[in-house]
């Protein structure tokens, strides 16, 4: 049976925890403004590393302008616009072409979850927790953890504008592992050895995987958005043929149309 205490305790608790998913809505909310610029660097880590993508560095930049939509990493360029999205890709040499619907578009300006979905989300599954680091930045993290699966999402932000600084995602895993599993890894030329450890009597697969994504220069004033390179840009359209085909140094790029 609940005292008194354990009554105003779990109220408590129950309020700090609606006050710090309201404080990530706000934050993550800024992605709705109708003009955003910003630009980031996301870096994967794994222990242990078992092939090139668990290592990672990447320079990306973001643009939105209302309905259309801006993306490129260095090697990949996302447009989202006149109804269209086009992915190129420069080291497949590759043209990717598909339409839009205008509801998928209309979606796209609002949050993925509903205020109450989060919260029910969010306090079922994360224990969540606010603290200020000592570059005087608060941080949001939100813990689950099992027996074998451990998840932590951070996001530190700017407390007068809330808009995201870094955002920080762990994934950690404990498994057992059988023989048959072992033989297949060394039939597959993996050193077991980096990837299992014996605990007690059992042996087990432990992995733990780590992106840091830091934004920078966020600007909703339709400055930087108004600068936003356009698909037009690199790929001509013949009206008459219905063709797209890359121009200047994509002229080489194979262009799939799918639809």
């Amino acid at each position: 049976m609940l005292t008194a205490f354990g009554k105003m305790a779990l109220c408590q608790e129950e309020q700090d925890t609606a006050r710090l998913l309201n404080e990530f809505r706000k934050v993550m909310s800024f992605n709705i403004q109708p003009y955003i610029y910003y630009n980031s660097v996301t870096k994967i880590t794994s222990i242990p590393i078992i092939e090139v993508g668990d290592t990672l560095t990447e320079t990306s930049v973001f643009y939105k302008n209302r309905n259309d939509l801006y993306y490129s990493n260095g090697h990949m360029d996302m447009y989202l616009q006149d109804s269209l999205l086009i992915q190129v890709n420069r080291e497949r040499k590759t043209i990717w072409i598909s339409k839009v619907n205008s509801e998928n578009m209309e979606n796209r300006n609002t949050l993925p979850l509903k205020k109450a979905e989060l919260e029910k989300m969010f306090t079922r599954k994360y224990n969540i927790k606010k603290v200020i680091t000592s570059e005087n930045i608060p941080r949001l993290t939100f813990d689950t953890k099992s027996m074998n699966t451990g998840t932590s999402i951070s996001l530190e932000y700017d407390e007068n504008k809330y808009f995201p600084i870094l955002m920080e995602f762990e994934i950690s895993m404990k498994q057992p592992v059988t023989g048959e599993i072992l033989t297949e890894l060394r039939n597959e030329g993996t050193d077991v050895t980096k990837i299992v450890q014996k605990i007690g009597n059992e042996e087990y697969f432990i992995r733990t995987q780590k992106m840091i994504v830091a934004i920078n220069g966020i600007d909703i004033t339709g400055k930087k958005s108004a600068q936003m390179p356009l698909w037009k840009e690199k790929i001509d359209y013949d009206g008459v043929l219905g063709e797209f085909v890359g121009k200047g140094e994509y002229s080489t790029f194979e262009v799939t149309k799918l639809f």
